[in-house]
């Protein structure tokens, strides 16, 4: 019997993926080539959509056209032993992964339900006896990249051909696939330590070099002398340049110039200016701590090497550098000389003159002209979403007093 798949987020564990997570469901974050979401719904060929935070229903519904569904821990990386585990449930039963619930399949009448503990208690265990994948903490979507990335990698080039690539690049090793319409002149691709993905429309200017694992979503750029080292996926329509290294760059977004980035997590819409760079270890090697928002303190996240972790519609200022380890809200304007404080709070404007909330109005005229000029769709729900952010987050504002 076919099934949708939701993927479920209402919980308070969510709140440790902020600022990321302020715009969109877990299940939409992208790991490897594809969101979670899309990851499920390519595997059991069905749609997948969410149950999450209220205010993010208008824009991420709950979508079922089938009389069961399986509900998955929104957060939770596939692997081909909990694949098969999820598709063995029978309906009224929830797998468990020691004393924590990993999916269930039930009647869709009962969608409404699965809030209550009653109903919850209600479902017959099942035992799941292997490894998982969470994606607990913002800095586990670039832990978990590179294998994700073969995963996806697998899952989308199987019975599937390749493009060929021009004459003038150097191929080495044969793990790479190009969809339609990718341009690419005098570049390397090194795939002998883990695949190269080329989405539709890609573009990979002369002179640049990529070492898999790597993947580049369609219409993205990636400029002239660029260096890619393995464990990088590059959002649809993003702009990448300058050297980069374990990074998970959202869509929309543009770090185009010269500078560093590693270890990092990059929302959609953001926009790094020419000579932006992170640092991603301490001088003193000891592990990197992050702010979380959960916590509303630090946490060490036992990572020796940890850069940036940036919400959507952030941007950055010429030669801008985050230090180790820095979190960076959603609609950030940064422009200060040095390296920056730990953490940055949502929707605030940071100049080397002054330190401010960034205006609601001022914003948004922002986000209509930055629409137009990348001619991006601009959508009124979207908005509407992001103004409930704005009220959201003004707690953190008025604690660091801007």
């Amino acid at each position: 019997m076919a099934v949708d798949i939701i993927l479920f987020d209402r919980a308070s564990w969510r709140d440790h993926l902020l600022p990321l997570v302020y715009t969109r469901p877990v299940g939409d974050l992208h790991i490897g080539i594809l969101s979670l979401a899309e990851k499920w719904g390519k595997i059991f060929n069905c749609k997948s959509s969410y149950y999450t935070e209220p205010y993010l229903a208008a824009r991420f519904p709950t979508l079922i056209t089938t009389a069961e569904v399986i509900v998955l821990k929104a957060n939770i990386c596939p692997s081909d032993p909990l694949i098969t585990a999820i598709d063995q449930l029978r309906e009224g039963e929830i797998l468990y992964d020691k004393e924590e619930w990993l999916a269930f399949r039930i009647r869709s009448a009962d969608i409404d339900n699965i809030l209550t503990n009653a109903y919850f208690n209600s479902l017959r265990p099942v035992n799941f006896l292997y490894d998982i994948s969470y994606i607990r903490y913002p800095e586990d979507i670039f832990r978990y990249n590179s294998a994700q990335l073969q995963f996806d990698y697998a899952l989308l080039t199987r019975g599937r051909s390749s493009e060929s690539l021009s004459g003038t690049n150097q191929l080495i090793g044969d793990r790479i696939f190009i969809e339609d319409g990718v341009f690419a002149e005098c570049c390397s691709f090194n795939t002998t330590e883990g695949p190269i993905y080329l989405a539709k429309g890609v573009e990979i200017s002369e002179g640049s070099h990529l070492r898999g694992n790597v993947a580049i979503g369609q219409q993205a750029r990636v400029k002239m002398g660029t260096r890619i080292y393995g464990n990088v996926s590059i959002g649809a329509n993003s702009t990448a340049g300058g050297e980069l290294g374990t990074l998970v760059m959202g869509t929309y977004s543009a770090k185009g110039h010269d500078g560093y980035l590693g270890c990092a997590v990059i929302g959609n819409g953001c926009n790094l200016g020419a000579g932006t760079s992170n640092s991603n270890l301490k001088n003193n090697w000891k592990p990197v701590s992050i702010y979380d928002y959960a916590l509303n303190n630090s946490r060490n996240t036992g990572l020796r090497k940890c850069g940036l972790i940036m919400g959507d519609y952030a941007m950055s200022g010429i030669n801008t550098s985050f230090n180790t380890g820095t979190v960076v809200g959603v609609g950030v304007q940064y422009a200060r000389p040095g390296y920056s404080a730990k953490f940055i709070p949502d929707f605030s404007w940071c100049t080397d003159q002054h330190t401010e909330e960034y205006r609601w109005d001022k914003f948004e005229e922002m986000l209509r002209d930055m629409k137009v000029m990348k001619a991006q769709p601009y959508h009124d729900d979207e908005t509407e979403l992001l103004r409930h952010v704005y009220k959201l987050t003004q707690h953190n504002r008025l604690k660091y007093q801007f």
